[in-house]
């Protein structure tokens, strides 16, 4: 019978230790591959929450840039509507100056035939009677 060589035996106790190792590395490997696995998921998740959440606040800045335009087109058909009224007020003082100072030329224009025949028969000597 053969007999194993006495070198023989430590190659193979080596060959074996170096099998347990790479098990062992492989091991650790999957280990850390897994746990990559789970932070990239976690990650992941995270990335799609942060886009859900930044596209949520897209959407509230373009509704309040809506409602913001809204107010500013309300706010300026106020504004020209406030114009013409005070455009309208103010040919409205315009006519009621007008109407005034023909009031007082006319009230003027009444007292002088008064006053002249007043001055008149003042200075007319009496006649007589």
């Amino acid at each position: 019978m053969l007999q194993p060589e006495p070198d023989a035996g430590g190659e193979f106790a080596a060959r074996k230790a170096a099998e347990a190792e790479r098990d062992q590395l492989q091991a650790k490997l999957a280990k850390l591959a897994d746990e990559a696995a789970v932070g990239q998921a976690t990650a992941n998740q995270r990335i799609l929450t942060a886009a859900q959440e930044l596209n949520h606040v897209q959407a509230r800045m373009t509704e309040l840039e809506d409602e913001k335009q809204n107010i500013l087109q309300q706010a300026e058909e106020h504004r020209q509507q406030l114009q013409k009224q005070a455009e309208e007020f103010q040919h409205f003082q315009a006519h009621i100056a007008k109407v005034e100072g023909e009031k007082q030329k006319k009230i003027a224009t009444g007292r002088r035939p008064q006053a002249a025949a007043a001055e008149t028969s003042r200075r007319a000597p009496s006649l007589p009677g």
